[in-house]
């Protein structure tokens, strides 16, 4: 639950300080490729261990919580 209850501070994140010009498709970019990364290597099996399957889906969720708020934030504007 640490990645979204954090959510706050992705928002501060993204509409602050912008990556390449952009304040948000970059985050989301960013996100795409935490889950592209994670997902790919925990279907591969090439994870030995349970700590590193732990990583792996801890980075899993923080993808998708900073795309949660990166997208709740365009549908504001």
């Amino acid at each position: 639950m640490l990645p979204w209850s954090i959510k706050i501070i992705y928002g501060f994140l993204s509409d602050n300080v912008p990556i390449f010009g952009s304040r948000r498709r970059s985050y989301l970019y960013i996100g795409a490729l935490m889950q592209i990364i994670s997902m790919t290597v925990m279907t591969l099996n090439i994870i030995l261990t349970a700590e590193l399957a732990a990583a792996f889906l801890f980075l899993s969720n923080v993808s998708i919580a900073l795309s949660d708020v990166v997208l709740d934030s365009l549908m504001v504007v």
